[in-house]
């Protein structure tokens, strides 16, 4: 299965909370990288939305050889621009029925044209059929946009402080891992086993 996490790090995480993303992320990769010793094949890719939005990697990784990089907050929240780059890494790196999970975090509102960009990825059937979580980071998230994303209340999370943000990262990422395992499960059930 792939994973892309899409992280606010625009001008107003600084401080407190890019510190907690940072610390939380770098717990929570050891976390998959212990589960990828379960048989779990995992690839991870991840990006940052800030100055500009972009991968800190050129292709999704295996967990196993995901190294973490710091994270400096700066820039707007060129939401849009990090719908497009998505729309693309979907269609360049995963398949129709290919297990997929998708998570975002902000803290803010998008700072450029948003609204062409999740037209674009919507259309996107690899986007439609993924799991979709978004975790509102503070009150000056911007609900309206990250419900658009993910199109389910249930998926979406409230954050008000940093100390919630590894047990909110840490759920919705086992949530999304834990999904596309089951729907995975679904589809090999109806297939015949010759050694049962």
């Amino acid at each position: 299965m792939k994973l892309y996490i899409l992280l606010d790090t625009s001008g107003s995480m600084e401080g407190a909370k890019i510190g907690a993303l940072n610390d939380a992320m770098s717990n929570i990769l050891v976390t998959l990288q212990e589960a990828a010793f379960d048989g779990r094949n995992l690839e991870l890719a991840i990006m940052t939305i800030g100055k500009t939005a972009q991968w800190m990697y050129d292709s999704p990784r295996p967990v196993m050889d995901f190294g973490w990089k710091e994270l400096k907050a700066n820039g707007m929240t060129p939401m849009g621009q990090a719908c497009e780059k998505l729309d693309s890494a979907l269609s360049k790196f995963s398949v129709t029925g290919e297990p997929t999970g998708i998570i975002l975090l902000s803290d803010g509102c998008p700072t450029d044209d948003y609204d062409s960009g999740l037209a674009l990825l919507d259309q996107n059937n690899i986007f439609e059929l993924a799991d979709k979580y978004a975790i509102a980071l503070g009150e000056n998230a911007d609900i309206p946009s990250l419900k658009r994303f993910v199109k389910d209340d249930s998926h979406l999370y409230f954050v008000s402080t940093v100390d919630e943000l590894l047990d909110t990262l840490s759920t919705t990422i086992n949530k999304g891992i834990d999904e596309v395992t089951k729907t995975r499960n679904v589809i090999n059930s109806g297939i015949d086993d010759e050694w049962d």
